[in-house]
């Protein structure tokens, strides 16, 4: 018996092992990922500001061809696919597996074909829904207007190239490969790069666009290698009848209507922005994107890599391993977005002035961004989370209380942005109010509800992981308010680099000592590695 416990406890901690190498590829990818978008946001707002009307109308127009993604290709079917593709791949054999991988990429490029040359054609009635007060803080501007809807039609080619690369990245991630689809995102952002670096001297604005269609071809281009080493075998099939085609949609059926909610948030912030100013949409967009730098980098990099090992442990009727290393994966996240939410909270005026005020973006708009991160970066805690929890959810085959949940959250979201922007007339502060209440209501709800459905959390271990953190935070802030004191005459890049990069060690040396259970898997790798 006891020899049988050894062997279980041996193997768990090499499947976690396994997926710390994992994560570590995803991070990585992430990571990469994420310093490129920082670089593709300083590019665009050394180009364009916070105060550019145009800059406006291409997130305006951005925002429907990125949702049909979303909801259709994306995350959508590729988090759907993976728990089928592993089963049929599993039981069936490979030539099913390819097949029905086939029939769903096939289907799904004939829906979003339709939905996008429909949306071209409704673009100059949909854009004004999405921002009735683009152009004009008392009403539509025509002229911008017309910019938006012309800057949409450009880049509704984008969804027909990300659902077939979707698929891709789902069929990779199934079968546990995950380096050329964690490299295709820095691909995407490389492409808007040189959109804003080269394409918008020649086209203006729609430079830009041509851009975010280079990149998701780069997005595309660079899985087709893998999938081809995989020996994947493409049929014109559109095997409707089959049960495991059935599944996957079906499967992912309340999977859209829970990016629909995501979606929604945003569509809510583009909406009572434009209701602001122009700028606002701006300023609100640009903080958006550096919250999402910790849900990035923590939350939907441990997701990715950990949701094939949560399907496979449900596959196996292997419940125990499958709360292991939810759990693992829920206190991982913690671990990371909060001293990153922190150093952003304490440093977000410094981070943007070093990041983006360059060219067309000035000292205001500095001030303005860094108040709307700080803010915003609250709720980064409560959107990581999500990720991870929602994908505990859906490797149990249930995807409606994740729904019903991130319905509950967008309804809050919408009625504090009605409650604090347009009565109680908070602007910005107040939207960010509302989505980083929402963020966190939703994490807090999904853990609740999951945790009386399949209890992962070990009680003494997770106060041990916050006892952890919040003396690593603690610890954090006083090295950020000491070194500001006594760095106060050095350089501005010299000093945010002292600040950040000493207060991370501290952070990492306190809970590494504290909290030493959930580095048990990196450490056990690491020393494999070293005596290979």
């Amino acid at each position: 018996m006891a020899i049988i416990l050894a062997d279980n406890s041996e193997q768990v901690i090499s499947r976690r092992s396994s997926i710390a190498i994992i994560t570590g590829i995803v991070a990585g990818g992430y990571v990469l990922s994420r310093v490129l978008g920082l670089f593709r946001q300083v590019v665009i707002s050394q180009e364009f500001g916070v105060d550019n009307p145009a800059l406006s109308a291409y997130f305006v127009a951005f925002r429907i061809p990125d949702s049909l993604f979303q909801l259709i290709a994306g995350a959508t079917l590729s988090a759907a696919l993976i728990p089928v593709f592993t089963k049929v791949w599993n039981e069936e054999g490979e030539k099913h597996a390819w097949r029905m991988a086939s029939s769903v990429l096939n289907l799904l490029f004939l829906v979003t074909l339709f939905l996008s040359i429909s949306s071209f054609i409704c673009a100059p009635w949909l854009v004004p829904l999405v921002a009735p007060g683009l152009g004009d803080d008392k009403g539509s501007s025509p002229e911008l207007i017309e910019m938006a809807v012309r800057l949409t039609r450009l880049m509704l080619i984008t969804p027909i190239i990300f659902c077939v690369s979707g698929i891709l990245t789902g069929i990779l991630n199934a079968r546990q490969h995950f380096v050329t689809s964690a490299i295709a995102p820095c691909l995407y952002n490389l492409g808007i790069i040189v959109g804003g670096l080269w394409l918008v001297d020649i086209w203006g604005i729609e430079g830009l666009a041509y851009g975010v269609i280079l990149g998701a071809s780069m997005h595309l281009a660079v899985q087709v290698p893998s999938v081809i080493l995989l020996r994947m075998r493409w049929s014109p099939s559109l095997d409707i009848k089959s049960i495991f085609v059935q599944s996957v949609f079906k499967l992912a059926g309340p999977r859209v209507l829970g990016l629909a909610a995501a979606q929604l948030n945003l569509f809510i912030l583009i909406l009572f922005a434009s209701l602001i100013s122009d700028a606002a949409i701006n300023v609100i967009m640009f903080a958006f994107m550096i919250m999402m730098l910790p849900v990035g980098l923590a939350g939907m990099s441990i997701a990715t890599a950990i949701f094939p090992t949560l399907v496979e442990d449900i596959s196996r009727d292997n419940i125990l391993q499958f709360r292991q290393e939810l759990f693992m994966a829920f206190r991982m996240t913690l671990w990371l977005v909060a001293p990153m939410g922190v150093g952003l909270v304490f440093l977000a005026d410094e981070i943007i002035r070093v990041l983006l005020e360059h060219g067309a973006f000035g000292s205001d708009a500095t001030r303005l961004v860094a108040r709307a991160v700080q803010i915003l970066v609250i709720g980064s805690v409560g959107y990581a989370l999500v990720e991870i929890l929602s994908r505990g959810f859906y490797a149990l085959s249930n995807t409606r209380i994740p729904v019903l949940i991130s319905a509950i959250a967008v309804a809050l979201n919408f009625l504090l942005a009605i409650l604090l922007v347009q009565v109680g007339r908070f602007g910005v502060t107040g939207l960010t109010v509302a989505l980083s209440i929402s963020g966190l209501v939703e994490a807090i709800l999904l853990a609740i509800v999951l945790e009386k459905k399949t209890p992962f959390i070990v009680r003494r271990e997770f106060i041990r992981s916050i006892g952890s953190i919040c003396l690593g935070l603690f610890a954090m802030i006083l090295c950020i308010f000491l070194l500001d004191r006594l760095l106060d005459s050095v350089g501005t890049i010299f000093k945010l680099i002292s600040q950040l990069g000493l207060a991370a060690l501290i952070y990492l040396v306190i809970t590494t000592q504290l909290d030493r259970q959930l580095f048990q898997p990196i450490h056990r790798w690491r020393s494999k590695l070293f005596r290979a």
